[in-house]
């Protein structure tokens, strides 16, 4: 650096002759994430968690006769066999058993748990769904660990908490997610002698009363997307264990990871979808499981809206919308209609692929632009875009239609 009189002067990068001329910035803070001597005070997290392979979810006899399933597809939850003959007639023999379980939850011990949300989807339409009784358990780890289940006796005679939520729901819509409150279970659970970080979070499912109805809701196996999940609000006063605290790259990997393999490409309702969440408008799709509840004030109700991350008091700082994906926009997810309730944009084509890369040119063109279409003013939003093996060579006609 140098100096003349008053005014003082220092190399930028372009000018700087070497890395060591060029600005720095140099920051000394006093948390480590790895010491057990630095903590964050009034810490608040929302923990979402997933159901992670076949082994996670079962379904069992309480009488525990038969053996342990975690092949299916659906977990039922309102079984009711009865004896057919005899003295008993008439009377419960056994009712079929749901397991879930949640691994590795990064929760410590006691956290207060403001919220918890079981989130479960029934495989199809029901009717005078019977009352579903829901208590919750911290083990076993897995229930297929190796070759062979749990016993179907263990694992109707597992350790229960004295908490229970009577879940009902009278009747259910296939494929339209249902959020239970389990906030008193996951309390328990988690303020409990044996708790600790890593453990496991389980819960019970079957019918509380005596009559019979097939219902069930997807399992692990029957759609990755579909099966059981858990939201859980917590706070906690003091955090010594930093470690536990997600970074924005811990939860872009678990988001990546839990990623379906869907025939199709739903790319252009994914960009309508990112687009709404920017602007801070509803979502398209207002289904418990078509958002990510981290992102959206109202979760559940028909009042739902994203949370949008442009700050209108910011002008500096440019906003991006980036999409990566490997094939054309297959599938056609009503991206027309979603435009245009959104954003007020219409387009057309003449097969999904062609209307979905119009539709994806127009919505881009508006995201770039300064003014809603009604003339008010808006924040400019870039989008990027790449795809691996571009193919056809329409897809590079598009492509550059995005740019």
């Amino acid at each position: 650096m140098s100096a003349a009189k008053s005014l003082r002067t220092a190399y930028s990068y372009d000018t700087a002759s070497n890395a060591a001329q060029r600005p720095r910035l140099v920051m000394s803070f006093s948390v480590n994430p790895e010491a057990t001597d630095s903590c964050i005070k009034n810490v608040s997290k929302t923990s979402v968690l997933a159901v992670s392979n076949g082994n996670d979810d079962a379904a069992w006899n309480s009488d525990g006769s038969g053996s342990v399933g975690s092949t299916s597809g659906s977990l039922g939850i309102n079984a009711v066999t009865l004896y057919t003959s005899g003295s008993l007639k008439n009377t419960v023999k056994y009712k079929g058993e749901a397991g879930i379980l949640f691994k590795g939850v990064q929760i410590p011990k006691g956290a207060t748990i403001n919220s918890a949300r079981l989130i479960v989807t029934p495989n199809n339409n029901y009717s005078s769904v019977q009352a579903v009784k829901i208590q919750g358990f911290s083990s076993p780890q897995h229930f297929c660990p190796s070759s062979s289940c749990v016993s179907a006796a263990n694992a109707a005679a597992l350790p229960l908490t004295t908490q229970n939520i009577v879940w009902n729901p009278g009747s259910l819509s296939k494929n339209s997610a249902e959020s239970i409150e389990v906030k008193d279970i996951v309390s328990a659970l988690v303020n409990s002698s044996s708790w600790d970080l890593d453990k496991t979070l389980g819960f019970k499912l079957w019918n509380n009363g005596t009559t019979s109805k097939n219902t069930a809701i997807y399992s692990f196996n029957g759609s990755t997307t579909r099966s059981p999940r858990l939201v859980i609000d917590w706070t906690i006063n003091e955090l010594k264990q930093l470690t536990i605290l997600e970074t924005v790259r811990d939860q872009i990997e678990a988001e990546v990871n839990n990623l379906g393999t869907p025939s199709g490409t739903p790319l252009g309702a994914a960009f309508a979808e990112a687009s709404r969440y920017m602007y801070g408008l509803q979502p398209y799709n207002k289904s418990v499981d078509d958002y990510d509840p981290r992102v959206v004030t109202n979760g559940g109700a028909s009042n739902v809206q994203y949370i949008s991350p442009i700050d209108e008091a910011d002008n500096c700082s440019a906003n991006y919308v980036f999409l990566l994906t490997d094939g054309e926009p297959l599938n056609d997810a009503k991206v027309a209609q979603n435009i245009s309730t959104g954003m007020g944009k219409t387009c057309s084509g003449s097969s999904n692929v062609l209307r979905n890369w119009n539709c994806m040119k127009e919505l881009a063109a508006y995201n770039n632009s300064v003014s809603k279409t009604n003339g008010t003013p808006k924040k400019r939003i870039y989008t990027s875009t790449m795809i691996l093996g571009l193919g056809s060579g329409r897809n590079r006609i598009w492509l550059r239609l995005l740019l």
